[in-house]
């Protein structure tokens, strides 16, 4: 069992990245710009000691290469050789996030094509860190969207930062992708997603970090039923996750966590 000084260490390490987690997120509302956006990004590989990240939608209004609109801090260089090299239609990061629905591990990815393993030996010559993880994030039906983080760290120390980065990211990234298609008219206003009262009452619960079970005892409902609102929640939202539809409804007013 830790000593009375480790607790208090791992308590203010706690209290610390909490802090910064909501600076961060209040962040997100005074983004206007493309300066402001890799100012942003890069606050984030600062936080979690990563980088570099990359937001990318596909099918958008605002396509800037191959039909993708892409803010983050990849450098410019990097981009323009992955471009005019058409890695994107081969590189499995970009094609699997295309249609995977939960966040995937670049270590489980194929790299038995000659092309695939020439990427990604470009992509670590080039500095990147070995390490990667691709977040798909929820929208309108018919515009797909990543949040893509890379860290230059050991096998060891990525398995110990993985979890918190994938639910902090989960629901920094939807919130800035919300942002985002706010920007470009993409996001349907709240009114018409037409979801039941019960259903705003679970996802309220759930951005208020209570479980199945707590929200279940609050409602007078069973936790199958919390099951089934928050399920229906999550696909009247075009959501894959329950992170992602809480994310999702507080981002455009259904929800407030104040």
């Amino acid at each position: 069992m830790p000593d009375q000084s480790v607790q208090s260490q791992i308590l203010t390490m706690v209290k610390v990245k909490k802090l910064t987690f909501y600076d961060i997120f209040d962040r997100i509302e005074d983004l206007q710009n493309p300066l402001q956006a890799e100012t942003f990004f890069a606050a984030l590989g600062e936080m979690y000691g990563i980088g570099p990240v990359i937001y990318n939608q596909v099918n958008g209004p605002l396509p800037t290469h191959d039909n993708c609109f892409l803010e983050g801090t990849y450098p410019l260089n990097w981009l323009e050789h992955y471009f005019s090299s058409g890695y994107f239609n081969s590189d499995p990061v970009a094609q699997q996030g295309l249609i995977c629905k939960s966040p995937f591990d670049w270590h489980d990815l194929p790299r038995d094509s000659p092309l695939v393993q020439q990427i990604f030996n470009e992509w670590i010559d080039a500095g990147f860190g070995q390490q990667g993880i691709t977040i798909p994030l929820a929208t309108a039906p018919n515009i797909k969207a990543t949040l893509n983080i890379s860290a230059d760290m050991t096998d060891r120390d990525w398995r110990a930062l993985r979890p918190d980065l994938l639910h902090d990211l989960s629901i920094l990234g939807q919130f800035y992708h919300i942002k985002v298609c706010k920007k470009m008219n993409a996001v349907t206003k709240a009114t018409s997603f037409d979801l039941h009262q019960r259903e705003i009452e679970c996802l309220k619960w759930a951005a208020s970090g209570k479980s199945i079970w707590e929200t279940s005892v609050i409602l007078s409902q069973s936790e199958r039923n919390v099951r089934y609102h928050l399920d229906q929640a999550r696909r009247k939202l075009y959501c894959n996750t329950k992170i992602q539809a809480v994310a999702k409804a507080v981002a455009i007013g259904i929800i407030n966590i104040s």
